[in-house]
This record gives structure tokens, sequence and C-alpha cells, in this order.
């Protein structure tokens, strides 16, 4: 019974390490407007331990294929991440929706 209790966890461990460490995070939107850019994206990494190495690991690419940073008209610029979850809505730019 033990042997069995033991099996199960650790492929219930074995499952859930590799969803959480090994899902392919997906930039799904980026915008600019006015030295604030905002990145949306999708399976971000859930711990701050994940989230710093995956910006440093991506930072080039992202600047790169973005142009980023753009700054203001004072040389000030602020880059917002934000994990898009279960589901990402863009409104439209008159707000009505």
């Amino acid at each position: 019974m033990r042997k069995i209790v033991l099996i199960v966890t650790v492929l219930c461990f074995s499952i859930s390490a590799y969803f959480l460490f090994f899902r392919k995070t997906e930039i799904i939107f980026v915008h600019h407007a006015e030295g604030v850019t905002d990145i949306v994206v999708k399976n971000f990494p859930i711990t701050q331990i994940g989230k710093i190495p995956w910006w440093e690991a991506h930072e080039g690419a992202i600047k790169k294929k973005y142009g980023l940073p753009k700054s203001d008209e004072n040389g000030v610029y602020y880059i917002s991440v934000t994990d898009g979850g279960n589901g990402f809505k863009k409104v439209s730019q008159d707000n009505s929706n």
C-alpha cells in the first residue's frame, strides 16, 4: 500500500512540475504609447524566481523585435509585463465595449 501511495505521489509531483516549469511563455500583445509599453504574455512563470530569469533571457529579443525602449519627450520610459491568464480581450479605442 505504501509503495502505491509513493508512486502516485511521485507521479503527481512530476506532472505538476512539468506543467509549472516547462510551459512555453508566449507574447500575445504589445502596446506602446507616450513612453509606456505594455507587454501581455500567456503562460507567464508563476513565481518571481521564474519571472526574473525569463525577462533576462528574453529581454534582448523583445527589445530587438519591438524596438524597445521607446521613451517619451523627456527620455523616460516604462515597460510593464502582465500575465494574460486564461484570456485577454482588447477593448475598442473609444472604450464603448
